[in-house]
């Protein structure tokens, strides 16, 4: 199966997983809308991204990358890597932080999927935040 293919299976199943009443539910829409916006920083002509690490569509796709994880509220830093690190703290601090992360950079004509969905989905949804039904 191809790799878009197979990445977009595991979003559609992610997101019409079917939830009790009492349990947290993932925001499919909204994650669909992130990486449609995160792939327009360097979309090439085949559909696909060319978003080569540090390059101007990298840095704009950063940019819009840091928006998201301010707006869902995390503390941000950035380390000497220039990996962009999200924060949200637990109910209980002296438990050990769960890390969740990948990368939004490509290979020339890459897909908008990789990385993509790591970066713009944690374990319940798009934005880090649980969503319960009302």
């Amino acid at each position: 199966m191809h790799k878009r293919h197979l990445s977009i299976l595991c979003l559609l199943a992610l997101s019409s997983a079917a939830v009790a009443a009492d349990e947290p539910a993932v925001n499919g829409d909204r994650i669909q809308q992130h990486i449609t916006a995160l792939s327009k920083f360097g979309a090439n002509p085949e559909g696909g991204v060319s978003r080569v690490a540090f390059s101007d569509a990298d840095i704009a796709g950063r940019k819009y990358a840091v928006g998201l994880m301010q707006e869902a509220g995390l503390t941000l830093r950035t380390d000497a890597g220039g990996n962009i690190i999200g924060r949200r703290e637990g109910s209980n601090a002296k438990l050990p932080p769960i890390l969740i992360g990948s990368h939004i950079d490509s290979v020339p004509s890459g897909g908008n999927y990789d990385g993509d969905v790591g970066v713009l989905t944690d374990s319940r949804d798009g934005r880090g935040r649980i969503e319960r039904p009302d």
